[in-house]
């Protein structure tokens, strides 16, 4: 009782926060693992519930790692329904953050499954929920979710060099701009040193060259966004590539204003769509 991690409340004995209940379920999980058949299940489970996510990734952490078969439990669990096997996968990253001495290439495997697979699907259940419930809202606002969500999947410095790896020799290449883009602003905060900023220069600047070149084929709502998250990568240390990015922002808003006012705007007086098509 003295320790503060149990209080007496009307005649209870009770933690004294839920992350103390939530750590020592998953020390019991960790524990007597070998002896509880459905722990993969159990797992699974907890990680999309509110009341229980902390517990899988204190058992991940326990660990130090993710393995291959409980990622592949993770990837497989919500297969069955469309909305929850999206967020499952979109979130993989957490638990790459908690397993912090997981393997390179299970790591490289849920960072390639949780982005390209996981950020579409999530993508898509938002606009869904938006169209499905009618609501009055711009279509940015998903991605403006998506992008603010991801710091919380992939901002660790447990995932950048895997990370920054697949963002140079597989997104980029194969022309995926905007999970780049998502990928690269959660890692930011990383790119402290002048060899990190000379790197994070030469990857933006290499999107920047993809966006040039997929500009007219590649969906121009989520290059749009893109190209917005950019400009604000670099507005503090690279002012010149900002300035160079903001007018090429200006001319593509121009060329795709009709297709972007129902994206940026939403439904609103004509009034307003007028001057925005200016």
């Amino acid at each position: 009782m003295n320790s503060g991690i149990l209080k007496e409340r009307r005649n209870e004995i009770e933690f004294s926060h839920k992350s103390f209940l939530d750590y020592f379920i998953a020390k019991y999980l960790k524990d007597y693992s070998d002896d509880i058949l459905n722990i993969k299940d159990i797992l699974a489970q907890s990680f999309l519930s509110e009341k229980w996510e902390d517990v899988t990734f204190f058992f991940i952490g326990l660990k130090g790692k993710l393995d291959k078969d409980l990622l592949e439990k993770f990837i497989d669990y919500y297969k069955d329904d469309e909305s929850y096997h999206a967020w499952s996968l979109f979130r993989l990253g957490l638990l790459l953050q908690a397993g912090w001495q997981t393997e390179s290439s299970i790591k490289e495997l849920a960072l390639a499954i949780s982005v390209e697979e996981g950020i579409p699907a999530v993508r898509k259940d938002l606009l869904s929920t938006i169209s499905r419930f009618s609501l009055p809202l711009p279509r940015i606002i998903v991605d403006i979710l998506i992008f603010e969500s991801s710091k919380n999947s992939y901002s660790s410095i447990f995932i950048k060099d895997v990370a920054v790896s697949y963002i140079k020799n597989t997104l980029i290449p194969k022309g995926n701009i905007y999970e780049s883009v998502i990928l690269l602003k959660a890692l930011s905060t990383y790119f402290n040193t002048e060899d990190d900023k000379k790197e994070l220069e030469n990857i933006i600047l290499s999107i920047d060259e993809k966006i040039r070149e997929v500009r007219n084929i590649y969906n121009h709502e989520k290059l749009y966004i893109s190209q917005i998250a950019l400009t604000h990568l670099t507005d503090k240390n690279f002012p010149k590539i900002s300035k160079k990015l903001k007018k090429e922002l200006r001319k593509f808003t121009g060329k795709y204003s009709e297709s972007l006012f129902p994206y940026i705007i939403g439904r609103t007086k004509s009034s307003v769509k007028k001057r925005f098509l200016k």
